[in-house]
């Protein structure tokens, strides 16, 4: 079992590449991937947004194998969680570490035991 998490944001699933690369690793158990409805519903809306080709059916199948094949990863009530834990500063909807924004695909915000 892995003993790290990462939690995924909007801005890295958004891209169905870089998606990909990290639900493949997600799957590989090297460790534990982790993401809330709310980023779930970010990334597609953005992707409806920017190509209004795209069919929303599409998105929600998306959505429901990565939520089917990657161990636990729905987080659910993360929002009251992440502000009460200690560091973890929300402005405008967005959650950043005192101090500035960390880019979550480079360092998880929390991990799983610290959400908890």
């Amino acid at each position: 079992m892995a003993k790290y998490t990462a939690i995924y944001d909007a801005c890295v699933l958004y891209p169905a590449p870089l998606r990909d690369l990290l639900l493949q690793l997600a799957v590989s158990d090297l460790f534990r991937a982790r993401w809330t409805k709310d980023i779930h519903e970010e990334w597609q809306r953005n992707v409806l947004k920017n190509r209004p080709e795209g069919k929303l059916a599409d998105l929600q199948k998306t959505r429901e194998l990565m939520d089917c094949n990657v161990r636990d990863c729905l987080i659910c009530a993360a929002r009251k969680r992440l502000r009460r834990h200690n560091g973890i500063v929300e402005r405008n909807g967005h959650f950043t570490l005192r101090g500035g924004p960390v880019p979550v695909f480079y360092a998880p915000v929390a991990t799983l035991n610290d959400l908890m």
